[in-house]
C-alpha cells in the first residue's frame, strides 16, 4: 500500500512537471481575457455591508455610478442613509439602507433576505465590514478584550456569505471580499487584526474550489487607503475603540495611501473582470512578492518598526522570578471540521474551530494557542525560550471541505508571523505546516456539517488514503528537531 501511494505521488509531480508550461500560457491568455471583458453591473442588484464610511462608502458610490440597485448594510443609521442619498444622486435606480450588525447571525440572515424580498434577486455580494486593533500582543490588558476583531472580520463576512450562497448560484454571481496586504506581510502592532484577514483570505479561497463555475471570488489585499482606519480609528489595548492621531505618524506616514475613490474603482473594476486578486496600492505588490522570495528582509523591516513601536510608548513586560519560568511552549491542541460550506446546516456551530473563546481554550485552533502563549511570554522572555505551533499545510493548500479549519491555521500562521518579529530576538518560533499524520483527524475524527465531533472511517478513506500518511513518532521527532535548531518553519511529510 506505501509503495502503490508512493508511485501514485511521483506520478502526479511528473505530470504536474509537464503541464506547468501549458499552464502558464493559459494563465497568460485568460489574464488578456478577463482584462479586455467585463460585466455590465447597470440593473444588477449588489448587497455592501460596512457601507457607511470608507472603502464601503465608496464602493457604494462606484456601483451606483454603474447603475445598480443596492442594497448597504452598517450599525450607524444616519450616516448609512446620507450614503443612501448620496448613492440615488450618483445613479443607482434603488438604494435600500439596512441598519443592522454582520456580528449578529439573525442581522446577517435578515439582510440577505430582505434584499432578495425587495428585489428578487442578488448578484453580487460585497463583504467590507472590520475593524482593527493596535497594540503589541505581550501589550494587551486582557487578551480576550480583542476578540471583536476576529468575531467582526471573520464571522461578520462568513455569516453573509452563507446565507447568499444559493441566491449567488442562481445568478451566476460575484463575491467581494475585503482582506488586506496584513494577512501576508504581518506587520508588528496588528497581530489580531492580520490573523483575521488571513483567515478570510484562506477561507475564501477554499470556497473559490467549493463554489467554482458558479459563483466568482474576488479577494482584495489592500494596502494603505484613506479611511477611519487610517486616520486613526481602532481597537485599544484594553478592548475600546478611539481615534488617535498620533498612531496615523506610525502605522502610515511614510507609506503614501490612496485615496477611496481610487481604491473602489479599482476593487469594482476587478469584480466585474471576475479577477481572483486585486491588490491596491500597486506598490504593495512588491512587497507580497518580497514576502515570498525573501521572507526573511520583511522580518527584519517589521522588526525595526517594532522597535520604533517599542520607543513610542510600550510598558515593559514584568520578569517573573525564577521558579516561575518555562523554556519550550508548546501548542498543540486543536479540532477539525470537514464540511462543504453551503452543506452547513447551522454556520454558527463551527464557531468552536475557529475563534470562539467561550470554549474550554483546549478545544479551539486559534484562541487556544493565543492564549497559552498570551501568558506564558514573560517566563519565556527571561529563558530566551521558544515558541511552537501546530499549523496545517491545508492554510496553504485550501482543500475544498475543510474551510473553516484551514482558516483558522492560516491566522495561526499569521499571528505567529506577527509575534516573531514583536518577541524577537528574546523567543525564537517555529511554525508547523503538517500534511497527513496518524493521529485521530486522520483517522476520521471531525465536526460533522451539524457541528457534532464524530469519528467515521469512510472520511478517513476518502481524504486520507490517497495520500501517504506519517506516523505520529516520526512527525514528533523532526519537530523537536526543529525546534531545537530553532528553525522557523517544519513541513512533514517531506
Amino acid at each position: 500500500m506505501a509503495l502503490s501511494r508512493t508511485i501514485r505521488m511521483i506520478v502526479i509531480q511528473t505530470i504536474l512537471w509537464i503541464l506547468l508550461p501549458f499552464f502558464s500560457i493559459y494563465k497568460f491568455l485568460m489574464f488578456f481575457y478577463r482584462y479586455f471583458s467585463t460585466e455590465d453591473i447597470k440593473g444588477k442588484v449588489v448587497l455592501i455591508t460596512g457601507a457607511s464610511s470608507g472603502i464601503g462608502e465608496h464602493l457604494t458610490y462606484e456601483y451606483a455610478k454603474r447603475g445598480a440597485c443596492l442594497v448597504i448594510v452598517a450599525r450607524r443609521e444616519n450616516l448609512l442613509k446620507e450614503v443612501a442619498e448620496n448613492a440615488r444622486k450618483l445613479g443607482s435606480p434603488d438604494v435600500v439602507p439596512i441598519c443592522a450588525d454582520v456580528l449578529k447571525v439573525d442581522d446577517c440572515k435578515r439582510f440577505v433576505e430582505e434584499t432578495v424580498d425587495h428585489f428578487g434577486r442578488l448578484d453580487h455580494v460585497v463583504n467590507n465590514a472590520g475593524i482593527v486593533s493596535m497594540c503589541l500582543i505581550e501589550d494587551a490588558a486582557d487578551i480576550t478584550n480583542l476578540q471583536p476583531v476576529t468575531d467582526v472580520n471573520f464571522w461578520g463576512s462568513v455569516y453573509p456569505t452563507y446565507f447568499a450562497i444559493p441566491h449567488l448560484k442562481r445568478s451566476k454571481g460575484s463575491i467581494l471580499v475585503n482582506a488586506s496586504s496584513a494577512a501576508v506581510l504581518s506587520p508588528p502592532g496588528l497581530s489580531i487584526y492580520s490573523a483575521s484577514k488571513a483567515a478570510l483570505v484562506s477561507f475564501y479561497e477554499t470556497i473559490r474550489v467549493e463554489l467554482a463555475s458558479e459563483i466568482s471570488i474576488t479577494i482584495a489585499t489592500l494596502g494603505p487607503v484613506e479611511s477611519e482606519i487610517t486616520k486613526g480609528k481602532h481597537m485599544t489595548k484594553h478592548g475600546t475603540t478611539e481615534f488617535d492621531s498620533e498612531l496615523v505618524f506610525i502605522d502610515a506616514d511614510r507609506l503614501p495611501a490612496m485615496s477611496s475613490p481610487d481604491c473602489a474603482k479599482a476593487i469594482v473594476d476587478s469584480v466585474c473582470r471576475k479577477e481572483r486578486y486585486v491588490t491596491v496600492p500597486k506598490w504593495c505588490k512588491v512587497l507580497l512578492l518580497l514576502k515570498i522570495l525573501c521572507p526573511e528582509l520583511i522580518e527584519w523591516a517589521s522588526y525595526q518598526h517594532c522597535l520604533k513601536i517599542k520607543s513610542w510608548g510600550a510598558k515593559a513586560t514584568p520578569v517573573p522570578p525564577r521558579s516561575q519560568t518555562v523554556d519550550h511552549l508548546v501548542n498543540n491542541a486543536g479540532i477539525g471540521s470537514i464540511c462543504l460550506i453551503e452543506d452547513a446546516t447551522d454556520i454558527t456551530k463551527f464557531e468552536p474551530v475557529m475563534f470562539d473563546i467561550i470554549q474550554m481554550v483546549q478545544d479551539v485552533n486559534f484562541w487556544g494557542s493565543v492564549c497559552p502563549i498570551y501568558f506564558a511570554m514573560p517566563s519565556l522572555k527571561r529563558t530566551k525560550g521558544s515558541i511552537f505551533v501546530n499549523a496545517s499545510a491545508s492554510s496553504r493548500l485550501n482543500p475544498p471541505g475543510i474551510s473553516i479549519y484551514a482558516a483558522s491555521k492560516a491566522a495561526l500562521l499569521s499571528i505567529y508571523e506577527t509575534m516573531r518579529a514583536e518577541l524577537a530576538p528574546e523567543i525564537s518560533i517555529t511554525t508547523a505546516t503538517l500534511g497527513v499524520i496518524e493521529p485521530e483527524m486522520s483517522k476520521g475524527k471531525y465536526l460533522n456539517r451539524e457541528g457534532i465531533t464524530q469519528v467515521n472511517s469512510d472520511s478517513a478513506n476518502t481524504f486520507i488514503n490517497q495520500l501517504p500518511v506519517m506516523s505520529a513518532s516520526a512527525c514528533a521527532k523532526s519537530i523537536v528537531d526543529a525546534i531545537c535548531r530553532k528553525e522557523r518553519y517544519v513541513t512533514e511529510p517531506k
